[in-house]
């Protein structure tokens, strides 16, 4: 049996972090908030794609926009973004 918490259950857990004083935390449980309605076959090409040298600019830009627009994801999106330019900065993306 499967147990997966629910967007509104993960919402709420990171509202409590953040009244704690855990932001990371609090940023972590509303990334995984958004995730919620996300396939996990569409989280795993996600991982892949933000690991070091497998993806270009271009398509981790790309699954930014689509987490935005497709799942409406946007702080998922913002870190994608954050991944990429630090890829960027540190050579880290596939030529």
């Amino acid at each position: 049996m499967e147990l997966t918490p629910s967007a509104e259950t993960l919402r709420h857990q990171s509202q409590v972090a953040l009244d704690a004083g855990r932001k990371p935390l609090a940023e972590n449980l509303a990334r995984a908030a958004e995730l919620a309605s996300v396939p996990p076959e569409t989280i795993l090409e996600i991982y892949t794609a933000l690991r070091p040298h497998r993806s270009s600019p271009e398509e981790l830009e790309a699954w930014a926009a689509r987490l935005e627009s497709e799942f409406g994801a946007p702080l998922c999106a913002a870190f994608v973004r954050d991944a990429l330019e630090a890829y960027r900065e540190r050579g880290l993306l596939a030529v």
